[in-house]
């Protein structure tokens, strides 16, 4: 909820993504490693790990931004945009 209400919205550039080996229910685990610069400019690295649908396992390996919400305090703190506002 703080990010919803407190945090910054950036948009971080995906310098990977490679599966970790881990499913759940057939859908494979894969981490995201991006950058992106605060309000402050100083740039941020940080990575996140998602399950995705094998369906999409295509589409997110091609991806090259990805818009986040991180909070100005504590930067290494964030998650996707897509998934605070769904």
């Amino acid at each position: 909820m703080q990010l919803k209400f407190w945090g910054e919205k950036a948009t971080a550039h995906i310098i990977e993504v490679k599966q970790t080996g881990n499913y759940l229910n057939n859908q494979p685990q894969v981490k995201y490693t991006l950058e992106f610069k605060d309000k402050k400019g100083k740039l941020i690295q940080v990575a996140k790990k998602e399950f995705v649908s094998l369906t999409d396992i295509g589409h997110v390996s091609s991806l090259k931004e990805k818009d986040i919400f991180y909070l100005p305090d504590n930067p290494e703190k964030f998650n996707f945009f897509d998934e605070i506002n769904n």
